[in-house]
């Protein structure tokens, strides 16, 4: 299961390196790089199967074809996905459409966390503001009663 933290620096090449705990539990050197599935400022890392399953939820039959909220999600999801791979060094190259999209820079910092099957990747400053907004307790007050009350 992929859970943590780590803050890790963005090389002259766009390349960042995975943390050795998270790319041995992740396990899969074919990956695919895309924008999260909902508002939040940050990029997901997904094994390729993982991704073709995100994917066919979001093409599912005509729904795909008709429906707003599909084509958004395809658009936002499907469209600027990259295909990579994790090189033996344990590092994977950001494109420079998606480190745009997040506003990160070469030789910058960026947040890595493990999200169960998932690794996300956080501009510092956005990380930092998601994880204030996740600490507010209204909000994991609401958010507990919604998830995980019987």
């Amino acid at each position: 299961m992929l859970t943590g933290e780590y803050r890790v620096a963005i090389d002259e090449k766009g390349r960042i390196s995975i943390p050795i705990r998270l790319k041995n539990e992740f396990g899969a050197t074919n990956v695919i790089l895309t924008k999260s599935t909902d508002s939040r400022k940050c990029l997901q890392l997904l094994k390729v199967e993982d991704f073709q399953e995100l994917a066919k939820k979001l093409i599912d039959g005509n729904k795909g074809s008709f429906s707003a909220s599909y084509k958004l999600l395809q658009m936002r999801v499907i469209a600027p996905a990259q295909d990579l791979q994790i090189d033996k060094a344990g590092r994977i190259m950001i494109p420079q459409s998606l480190r745009n999209s997040l506003g990160i820079e070469l030789k910058n910092e960026v947040v890595v966390t493990g999200m169960i099957n998932r690794l996300e990747i956080w501009s510092v400053k956005d990380y930092e503001e998601c994880i204030r907004m996740a600490d507010d307790p209204e909000a994991i007050e609401k958010a507990a009663s919604e998830i995980l009350v019987d």
